[in-house]
């Protein structure tokens, strides 16, 4: 795992940003929490995935971590990704699933759109700049239902009130190299203590 050192200083700038409320009026409170929780979820669920998976999965999670976990450049996203998800920790220590298709684009104003159209749970919003690090600020929901923008998202979430499970994303968007990038989503609400998009094209 040597090659993913790169995220723990990276990580420790961010929460000296989401500390500043100039900078994080964006982000829900509740996904500020889940950011500044990142190091004990990333720890807690790799050491799950790391001693609990299956070996062909290791060995993908390996690959999908392999490379500097340097920032994104927003130049660089737009366009049609492979991406497949990895979920670690709490329901299993490790679930690899097969790629589908993600999709970046630009509105006119400039805001960048992540789309995760294949599969059973979808994805939807945006990617800003947040304190020189780029984050992702979205919504998951379950195939067949419509996706609520992140900003009208309740503030508080409470899952036995939300029978859809339309819930709220956040996740620091990492880029190891020009075709490949991960988002990386620390205390997702559903199944797992940590979770990756990993982003290949």
């Amino acid at each position: 795992m040597k090659k993913h050192t790169g995220t723990l200083p990276l990580v420790a700038a961010l929460c000296a940003v989401f500390a500043t409320p100039a900078l994080s009026l964006d982000i829900r409170p509740e996904d500020q929490g889940r950011l500044g929780l990142y190091h004990e979820s990333l720890g807690l669920a790799l050491g799950q995935a790391l001693n609990g998976g299956d070996p062909e999965d290791v060995r993908l999670l390996t690959h999908a971590l392999r490379g500097q976990a340097a920032p994104a450049d927003e130049a660089t996203l737009e366009g049609e990704w492979a991406c497949r998800t990895i979920k670690m920790g709490k329901v299993a220590p490790l679930i690899v699933y097969q790629p589908f298709n993600c999709t970046v684009t630009r509105d006119s104003d400039g805001t960048l759109r992540l789309t995760k159209d294949g599969g059973s749970q979808l994805k939807a919003g945006r990617i800003q700049s947040i304190g020189g690090q780029l984050i992702y600020l979205g919504t998951s929901y379950v195939d067949g239902t419509e996706p609520v923008a992140y900003d009208d998202l309740p503030q508080q979430t409470i899952l036995d009130e939300n029978p859809e499970q339309i819930l709220p994303d956040v996740a620091v968007v990492e880029q190891p190299g020009p075709d490949h990038v991960r988002l990386m989503f620390p205390s997702p609400w559903l199944e797992s203590d940590f979770d990756i998009l990993d982003m290949v094209r």
